[in-house]
């Protein structure tokens, strides 16, 4: 069955699945809720500008008007703000403005922006090494590997395939072998991953923001979604539902697995570029 609300865990990020499950994920995973604050919502008045001149054109002849574009690129939403204000916002494929959808890696700069909060308050060293506070990976790749270098994609982490299987069965994003629990905890506690020397060059590597997020977690106490509910989501003044991916025993997906609505999404882009300051 083709129907894309048969999404489970086994297709949920494969067309023509994905266009259903991006906007349902509460549907195929676990989640922890992360609160907003509709009470004092971020204003986002409208100020409609028309796209009439919009031309995209192609590598190979043709051009495509907006609304071709986003037809052809299956968007699910889109908002674009000027001067705090929105200017242009569009949804379709079942997304509307109440619906939480998945940001997939830009949930890594909310990891980021955590952590500089964080910081700035004296509860997290950026300089010191991850296994300050998590202890468990001191004798893997990781050893040496300072926050720092994780947020900044520079530790030296090498993952083989088998490697990154395991790492993929422990995100729990997708079918694992039956009567097996794999989780990011103890991934990273018994990563085979070879390491380069740490603060190298730039390397992309998607579970050093998922140990950053076990990191804030033990250097804080809260978990991760109640750190961002409290320090960045309400007091942006989001509005709308968000949560967060959460493996088999409860660990955040710091990595890929926030999920919000569009204006909260675009209130977090006001944000950063007000300099983290709302009004």
């Amino acid at each position: 069955d083709l129907s894309p609300s048969r999404a489970d865990l086994s297709n949920w990020r494969t067309a023509p699945f994905s266009r259903w499950a991006f906007h349902n994920i509460r549907s195929i995973l676990p989640v922890a809720e992360i609160e907003s604050a509709p009470g004092s919502a971020w204003s986002l008045p409208a100020r409609p500008v028309a796209f009439d001149d919009f031309s995209l054109r192609l590598p190979k002849g043709g051009t495509l008007d907006l609304d071709g574009f986003l037809k052809t690129t299956a968007t699910d939403g889109l908002l674009i703000l000027q001067d705090g204000h929105i200017v242009f916002e569009h949804y379709d494929g079942g997304t509307d403005r109440d619906t939480p959808h998945i940001l997939m890696s830009a949930t890594k700069s909310i990891t980021g922006l955590m952590l500089g909060i964080l910081a700035d308050r004296g509860e997290i060293d950026i300089d010191a090494e991850v296994a300050r506070y998590v202890p468990e990976v001191a004798a893997t790749a990781y050893q040496g590997a300072t926050i720092r270098e994780l947020i900044d994609m520079r530790a030296g982490i090498v993952f083989d395939g088998a490697g990154l299987q395991a790492y993929a069965d422990a995100a729990g994003w997708e079918p694992v072998a039956p009567g097996t629990t794999p989780n990011l905890h103890d991934f990273f506690a018994t990563m085979r991953a070879q390491a380069k020397p740490h603060g190298g060059a730039f390397s992309y590597v998607s579970s050093n923001t998922d140990l950053l997020g076990w990191a804030i977690e033990r250097a804080t106490g809260p978990s991760f979604a109640s750190l961002v509910s409290t320090l960045l989501w309400k007091p942006m003044g989001a509005s709308g539902e968000a949560f967060i991916t959460l493996d088999p025993k409860g660990a955040p997906r710091c990595t890929g697995g926030f999920c919000a609505t569009l204006r909260d999404f675009a209130r977090l882009g006001q944000l950063v570029l007000s300099a983290g300051r709302r009004g």
